[in-house]
């Protein structure tokens, strides 16, 4: 028989029998089962409290319709479980937590799709979540079935002695009340009866243990005077008065009630926080079910401690620190707080990370983490934001000790050597600082100046300190780039950006080749019909890592265009596509770009790759095996904006291209300035000696086009020659 389902007929003496047995049975697993599995889940304190998702235990609640170990995700899905006889009850009681936002524990039924029914016990606590609209819901469940079979069989034991006494069976009544009395003494919920008055007329053994009291020092006195009061110098808890106003609604609607957080005072005079159960007892009487709370007191400390914590370094986590940094600006607005955001940021910890591994990076992380806490005053807050930043709030700090503070943490961090198996690494932070006073503005506001500074900080040369200024001409181009991150996202996302291409011809018309040779250009669409040249948004991509996207968008783009449009080496002789220094240092572009190629079934021959001299230097490596690689399998590079680097020669002797594209900034003035005439000739003249092809940029007059003519160099690019025309357009 399912723990709920009703009988729809009187027991019989056999069917009598069979239910004693199984009460002894029960009793007997009962001493012996494992705590019930704990079910958590999350919810937001909307007019439905909406859970967002239930823990995979969920499946030991119920079966079927998706309850297999998945997170559930849907609350109509959560709702449609709830036995229909108690969800208006439940959905009530949950909704009249809301405006205190006080904790609730609520029994109620769960029905599966299978019709096995199991009353479960529901705890929640409202946590502060800035993020979520201002609190969440952490809460658990417990499957209390058995206690709750165990109560009805009590009663429905007590009735059958009644009726069997009134039919004068009083042999039979006697040996049901007896076999109550055993199944109540061994059972291993702490079970007291009360009468009509409050006294205690019954305990179980498990009751006894709980308090440490004899039955005899507990029968016939006031529950609430024998249990609920603080002894003598013992500090008072809460009192009885919570049990008191309960237990009357209990005794006055007849309808069970839960009271969660109660303090018993046991004889030895230790405190013990229980939960109980209260229901209605026969002739006006009460039955109240005691359990020792300490485990889902434990549990809620735990989970509001994972809410609120970093798990990696035991920090406080973004989302507390946000909680934080809103309370110091609400005390700054109103005069009692003045201090100071800290934005740490770990320089070159992707090199120990790329070097020693993830693990080396993360007992770095801890280390910092030991260190700052050391080094931070009492009442200040410290975070892990994520990655290798950190966060620091200096609570009243007097604008004079702010910029000390901040450099004496960063000095902590630059003694510190990090040493890892046979290896050895200097640390240093860049540091963002952000007043916090009466003018400051709101959370977002200020976490974004402190950002901004940091990275202010560490464009003028990392392991520094840089103070966020309304007027800092550096802080406004940043912050102007940080807006073009949020367009950026949203051209990826909208599909807002567009291909064009751009035709590089041969200086001699003799060479000119039997197929178009094209440089791939991208631009944005602005909010109306204006298109946004890279030279706009480039900058800002390639600060915020985000020009590796857009080189895997130009790529599988033009890879597209090229297989779409049937073309060839007859009428396309070779396509550029420029690559970011991103792109070339990182190891998975290598492999999307031959994987592409094998996609689309392209010529290798057909594609050029423009990497500027800066990027190439910068990621030599990198660089030598990307051209190794794909060179082997036709693929062809350029050197793009040549001449701009100091040793631009020293290193074109390392790299396998094809290509020397010579910067524009020498190019465009060689028809009326000598010297930039003799840079370009000489750059010409040693990439032939080397076997390499020279492009000249910034082509915008014959007077450039006829000097280059004479010079011998072998292609030219730009506005003169053809202006950058949409893919869509181009006939070739």
């Amino acid at each position: 028989m399912k723990p709920t389902e009703a009988r729809s007929q009187e027991p019989s003496p056999e069917e009598q029998e069979d239910g004693i047995a199984r009460l002894h049975q029960v009793a007997a697993q009962n001493l012996e089962t494992t705590p019930p599995v704990l079910v958590s889940y999350l919810a937001v304190p909307d007019a439905r409290l909406t859970r967002l998702h239930i823990s995979p235990h969920f499946k030991h609640l119920v079966q079927g319709n998706g309850a297999h170990g998945a997170y559930l995700k849907d609350h109509d899905r959560w709702v449609q479980y709830l036995h229909p006889e108690d969800r208006e009850r439940v959905q009530q009681a949950l909704a009249g937590t809301r405006e205190a936002q006080s904790p609730y524990c609520i029994d109620y039924r769960l029905s599966d799709a299978k019709g096995v029914t199991r009353w479960v016990r529901d705890m929640g606590i409202y946590v502060g979540d800035p993020q979520q609209g201002g609190t969440v819901i952490q809460g658990v469940m417990m499957d209390v079935s058995l206690e709750h079979e165990l109560r009805d069989r009590i009663e429905a034991l007590a009735k059958q002695a009644r009726r069997a006494e009134a039919e004068a069976a009083a042999s039979k009544a006697g040996e049901l009340l007896q076999q109550m009395h055993e199944t109540l003494e061994h059972t291993a919920s702490a079970i007291l009866r009360l009468d009509a008055a409050g006294r205690i007329s019954y305990a179980n053994q498990a009751a006894l243990r709980l308090t440490g009291h004899t039955r005899p020092e507990l029968l016939g006195h006031d529950f609430a005077q024998a249990l609920l009061n603080a002894p003598e110098g013992r500090r008072p808890a809460d009192g009885p008065a919570p049990y008191l106003k309960d237990c009357r609604e209990v005794l006055r609607s007849r309808q069970p009630h839960h009271l969660q957080g109660l303090t018993l005072w046991r004889k030895d005079a230790r405190p013990l926080e229980i939960n109980c159960q209260l229901a209605p007892g026969a002739e006006g009487g009460a039955i109240l079910t005691l359990e020792d709370a300490t485990e889902y007191r434990s549990l809620s400390t735990q989970l509001q401690y994972q809410v609120t914590h970093d798990a990696l370094t035991g920090l406080l986590n973004r989302r507390e620190l946000l909680i934080r940094l809103e309370q110091a600006l609400r005390q700054a607005r109103n005069g009692h707080n003045n201090g100071a955001m800290l934005y740490i940021d770990l320089d070159q910890f992707k090199v120990i990370n790329d070097t020693s591994g993830h693990t080396a990076g993360d007992e770095l992380l801890r280390q910092i983490s030991s260190l700052l806490t050391g080094a931070i005053r009492q009442g200040d807050a410290l975070a892990r934001l994520g990655g290798d930043e950190f966060a620091v709030i200096l609570n009243d700090c007097p604008a004079s000790e702010i910029m000390d503070t901040a450099d004496q943490l960063r000095e902590h961090i630059a003694d510190h050597v990090f040493r890892w198996e046979d290896k050895s690494y200097n640390v240093t932070a860049s540091i963002g600082v952000v007043p916090i006073n009466r003018e400051s503005g709101n959370v977002i506001t200020v976490m974004s100046a402190a950002d901004t500074a940091c990275h202010s900080a560490k464009d003028k040369g990392r392991n520094r300190i840089h103070a966020f200024k309304l007027d800092d001409t550096s802080m406004i181009r940043r912050q102007g780039e940080m807006r073009w991150v949020a367009r950026i996202h949203q051209a990826v996302q909208e599909g807002r950006f567009s291909l064009f291409a751009q035709t590089i011809q041969p200086v001699e018309a003799r060479e000119k080749h039997r197929g178009t040779h094209l440089e791939m250009l991208i631009k944005m669409q602005g909010e109306g019909d204006e298109l946004i040249p890279p030279g706009v948004f480039l900058p800002a991509a390639e600060r915020y890592n985000l020009s590796g996207t857009i080189d895997r968008w130009v790529l599988q783009h033009t890879f597209s265009w090229i297989a779409d449009a049937g073309l060839d080496e007859n009428r396309l002789s070779l396509c550029a596509i420029n690559l970011s220094g991103h792109s070339v240092g990182d190891p998975a572009f290598l492999d999307y770009v031959v994987s592409q190629l094998k996609r689309h079934a392209l010529p290798a021959t057909l594609i050029c790759f423009e990497i500027t001299e800066t990027v190439a230097i910068a990621n030599l490596n990198q660089a030598r095996t990307m051209m190794e690689t794909l060179g082997g399998m036709g693929c062809r590079f350029a050197l793009d904006d040549f001449g701009s680097g100091m040793s631009s020669f020293g290193y074109l002797r390392t790299l396998p291209v094809d290509y020397l594209k010579i910067d524009g900034l020498f190019v465009k003035d060689i028809a009326k300035d000598p010297t930039d005439l003799a840079l370009v000739r000489s750059i010409n003249d040693i990439a032939h000696v080397m076997g390499k092809r020279t492009i000249a940029e910034f082509v915008e007059s014959q007077e450039i086009l006829d000097r280059l003519q004479e010079m011998g160099v072998d292609y030219a690019q730009g506005n003169f020659i053809a202006e950058p025309v949409p893919v869509a357009e181009l006939r070739i």
